[in-house]
């Protein structure tokens, strides 16, 4: 995801859905927080439980990063396979 915001001096957060189409693999920034049930619940990969067992990166539905006022990198990425 590449977004513009010069001069941002508030923090935001940046959220993106997985499509469908894509099984998530891992993020190119360690700060991300992933959803797995559409956007309702958040938190690490290795935190998150679907039932009994520990969420797997094949369950990630949504992505999100919380950008710092003034992190002036404006790309995040993150990669994936195809089902």
């Amino acid at each position: 995801m590449q977004w513009n915001r010069p001069g941002a001096r508030q923090p935001f957060t940046l959220a993106s859905r997985v499509p469908e189409e894509l099984a998530f693999q891992r993020s190119g920034d360690a700060s991300v927080e992933v959803s797995i049930d559409g956007g309702r619940h958040w938190g690490r990969l290795g935190d998150l439980r679907r039932g009994k067992r520990l969420a797997s990166p094949e369950d990630v539905t949504h992505l999100r990063w919380r950008i710092a006022a003034g992190d002036d990198r404006r790309l995040r990425s993150y990669s994936a396979i195809v089902r």
